[in-house]
């Protein structure tokens, strides 16, 4: 008998709208009874005698499968209890006598079990037997929904796409996720949660029982992403509603259940994987749908939301109490009261607007709606402490997994960009304490060789034999392990916050030097250049000041009295930039794909690639936009990523879809090409040059057995190993500059946005009208009513993205926005003359801001303005 879901739910609820009594045994009662929570799980250990109590060779030592905490346990014991998640860890030396295992699960299976206990019902009805409770009918459902749950061998054979399919797949799990979300949307809308509270009962005590050895085929576990699927664990981590999408989801029990289900599948995933299954598990999320894919990750960085405003909380009311008066007892009580009803009330009105899209990455909004209301100035200064989450396994397990899908992401064809993956709430975090006490943890990390031959074996050792508690209470989390939880936005307060660190050390021992050689510091790296021969001065002042490269830049151009404020730093990086992009310079070429890549012969010698990556060091140092078009591989190299042929294929485009047509090739084929291991190619004065792939490569042709390899020395010969003189120049010239562990939380997009701004195709003029800074008015009120505004703005309205391109030039440097968004650029309008002027409007690159005069008419404004941005050069002293 087949009965499709809609039709199931409505005889469900006819047959029972009569018979339905208030049931006096709780389907909780039972249950317990069911689960045996009457017995002890823990067994008494081997006796002492057989143990010497002071011979420590028997303790070994393991990390919990759901918390990740260092344990140690007796050899002889069997099973052992985690103290931080209370997991029952079992070692497998006495195992039990395993009960059988029941048949894997289907939505179909399912449903025919619904049918029957439906059938029974309605024929006990129909024979007048009205006395039987609903948990009896639904018992034989309850138990097996219970059996079936609690079996690992049970599910990770269930909901299966090919039921005979045994072998092992990059590209699926082989499981049907769409029938796991119908079967608990089935169990939910019964007329008992019985059969439900069965499921995720058993999931739960399937949960909190792991074995120590992992094993290491990604099959067995399946199982989690099995409780992954489960539709309801969103409603459930979200504070009650009073419009809720499904009533069983509001039961108490169901909903602890829930929470409790996720949040140790996450410690499972994120402990109890190798790095054979970690592989396979992150290759099938990358297969996941586009919405199926951002819901997890939404629902990811959701959790960990949940869990960082409890610790928001926390820190506003410690805030909150260190100001309270403390002479008057009473108005401590009424200030109390107030506090926990705030409180409870931001806990309440935050449920639906915390159902916030991870990609809307460092957007405030973000932040007002988890925290119930828009923070004012003086709470933006309460910041979420290392010491209260340092130590928190829900955060760190829900970090690795999600770590997981950022590994996925890379291996997807259409990949999300990285702000899909920020937190917004973690820029409530003290980053600046975190970073550091990471940097602390990574240096207690690194060993010498002949102390210990692994860090983390004398890391445990330390932390067994503490008596002082240190290890007890230090924080194993920090969020710069997780970088890409971090906005862009902190990440640069990050590296700032390390520069500065430096800068403060240098400037200290340039101090002292000085006071050593009665000579004057300067706390700048100055730069003096002439325009006309802007490349050698700069390469003679960076030469001259390598260990300053880290000070505040200021920048002067010879015969041109104007002061650095920022502009004149600006146009310094605009020009050498151009100069060194020149085809005169001989540094790179325009390739196929229209980006610019690395001359294979340096025409004028490597010192210029070192130039080159110490001007982009000295641009993200100074927020300076430049003018780049390089492909994402010199990004990746700048951090010392690993190159692949994807990005060969993004450079060279045609060149790689030759090369892969070689593997389509056969023998007579390939033989015919008369392939050797060598490649040609011209320098920029157009000579003709071959290298040797491989060692005598001129004489080895290339087969149907070495083509692979072919392709490989190939491409990577271009990418990497036939410029490694030029890279190496650009990345030493870099790390000169950004050298530090803040470089590391960096994705090569992120240094990218940082060097060349962001990308948008078109500029919101009503975003940036509303950022506008107005001075020369008696308010912003007046600004905004006077007619040189209001034309000024209906003059963008009306013009063209490049026209707005002009004039962003103009203003700030540079056409292109800040990396962090347009909301984030300070833009100003001043007014220099409150009459009649023929003087063409000024820009004050330093300050992005425009200084007009007052005109008599639009016409004659916008003639001006014109003029003013095609004919700009220089900088002046008014």
């Amino acid at each position: 008998m087949s009965i499709n879901s809609q039709t199931r739910s409505k005889w469900i609820l006819d047959i029972f709208k009569k018979s339905r009594e208030k049931e006096t045994v709780s389907d909780c009662d039972d249950q317990y009874k069911l689960m045996g929570k009457d017995r002890k799980l823990i067994p008494e250990s081997v006796p002492r005698s057989s143990i010497p109590e002071d011979d420590h060779k028997y303790t070994e030592i393991t990390n919990c499968q759901c918390c990740g905490l260092i344990l140690t346990y007796p050899v002889a014991s069997d099973r052992f209890k985690c103290s931080a998640c209370d997991t029952i860890n079992v070692t497998g030396r006495n195992t039990d006598k395993r009960d059988p295992v029941p048949l894997p699960l289907s939505y179909k299976s399912i449903c025919e079990d619904v049918d029957r206990v439906m059938l029974k019902a309605e024929t006990l009805i129909s024979q007048g037997k009205k006395d039987h409770s609903l948990r009896e009918v639904f018992e034989p459902l309850s138990i097996n929904m219970y059996k079936s749950f609690k079996s690992k061998e049970c599910l990770n054979n269930s909901f299966k796409l090919k039921w005979k399919s045994k072998s092992l797949h990059y590209t699926t799990s082989n499981i049907d996720r769409s029938a796991i979300r119908s079967t608990f949307i089935l169990l939910s809308r019964l007329p008992t949660k019985k059969p439900l509270f069965n499921a995720l009962s058993a999931a739960v005590e399937l949960l909190k029982r792991s074995t120590v050895l992992t094993d290491d085929d990604p099959r067995c576990l399946v199982f989690l992403l099995i409780f992954l699927e489960i539709p309801f664990i969103r409603q459930a981590i979200l504070p009650m509603t009073s419009k809720s999408e499904n009533k069983m989801v509001d039961v108490l029990e169901i909903r602890l259940l829930l929470i409790e289900v996720f949040s140790r599948t996450l410690g499972k995933l994120a402990h109890a994987t190798t790095p054979n299954s970690n592989n396979y598990i992150c290759s099938w999320f990358a297969m996941l749908p586009k919405e199926d894919f951002m819901e997890k990750v939404d629902l990811l960085n959701l959790y960990i939301t949940i869990q960082l405003k409890e610790y928001y909380t926390l820190a506003q009311k410690y805030q909150s109490n260190r100001k309270r008066p403390l002479s008057i007892s009473s108005n401590r009580r009424n200030y109390t009261t107030t506090s926990t009803t705030e409180i409870e009330k931001n806990d309440g009105t935050s449920s639906d607007s915390s159902r916030i899209s991870s990609s809307q990455g460092a957007n405030s909004n973000h932040i007002t709606n988890v925290l119930g209301s828009g923070p004012s100035k003086k709470e933006q200064v309460v910041k979420i402490k290392l010491i209260q989450y340092g130590n928190d396994w829900h955060l760190k397990c829900s970090s690795l997994v999600l770590n997981m899908f950022v590994k996925a992401n890379f291996v997807r064809e259409h990949r999300f960009p990285c702000n899909v993956f920020y937190n917004s709430l973690v820029d409530y975090v003290n980053l600046k304490i975190d970073f550091d006490s990471w940097q602390v943890n990574r240096k207690l990390q690194i060993m010498k060789p002949n102390e210990c031959t692994s860090p983390d074996i004398q890391t445990v050792l330390s932390y067994i034999n503490d008596t002082s508690g240190q290890y007890m209470s230090a924080p194993d989390f920090f969020f710069c392990q997780y970088p890409f939880l971090i906005s862009l936005g902190a990440k640069i307060t990050i590296l700032e916050f390390e520069a500065r660190i430096k800068m403060e050390r240098k400037a200290e021992e340039a101090f002292i030097n000085a006071l050593d050689k009665k000579s004057v510091v300067d706390v700048y790296f100055r730069v003096v250049v002439r325009r006309e021969n802007i490349v050698q001065d700069s390469l003679r002042c960076i030469k001259l000041n390598l260990a300053n490269l880290q000070k505040s830049l200021r920048v002067q151009f010879v015969n041109e009295p104007g002061i650095d404020a920022g502009g004149l730093k600006k146009e310094w990086f605009s020009l050498l930039t151009k100069s060194l992009f020149t085809p005169s310079a001989g540094m790179f070429t325009e390739v196929e794909s229209n980006y610019l890549w690395f001359h294979v012969i340096a025409l004028n010698g490597l010192e210029m690639y070192y130039l080159f990556g110490v001007i982009m060091g000295l641009a993200i140092y100074n927020s300076t936009i430049l003018d780049l078009n390089f492909p994402p591989a010199v990004y990746k190299i700048l951090l010392g990523k690993p190159l692949s042929f994807a990005d060969y294929r993004m450079i060279f485009p045609e060149v790689a879809d030759n090369l892969m047509k070689l593997k389509g090739y056969n023998e007579d084929e390939l033989t015919s090409l008369a392939l050797t291991f060598e490649v040609s190619f011209y320098d920029t004065i157009g000579m003709h040059h071959t290298h040797e792939l491989i060692p005598n490569g001129n004489r080895i042709e290339v087969d149907k057995t070495n083509v692979d390899k072919y392709i490989e020395k190939y491409y990577m010969f271009f990418l990497s190993e036939g410029i490694s003189k030029q890279l190496g120049q650009l990345t030493r010239g870099f790390s000169d500059v950004i050298g530090g562990n803040a470089q590391s939380l960096f994705l090569p997009e992120e240094i990218e946005l940082l060097l060349c701004g962001s990308d948008e195709k078109q500029l919101d003029i009503n975003v940036l009208k509303s950022i506008t800074n107005y001075t020369g008015w008696k308010d912003s009120i007046e600004a905004e009513n006077s007619e040189v505004v209001i034309w000024f703005w209906e003059y963008m309205n009306s013009i063209s993205f490049k026209e707005h391109q002009k004039i962003l030039r103009f203003v700030t440097g540079s056409d292109r926005v800040p990396a962090t968004g347009l909301q984030n650029l300070n833009f100003k309008i001043s007014l220099v003359g409150h009459t009649d002027s023929d003087r063409l409007p000024v820009a004050h690159t330093c300050f992005n801001e425009l200084a007009i005069y007052q005109y008599n008419s639009k016409k004659k404004f916008i003639y001006k303005l014109q003029q003013a941005i095609s004919e700009s050069s220089g900088f002046g002293l008014k």
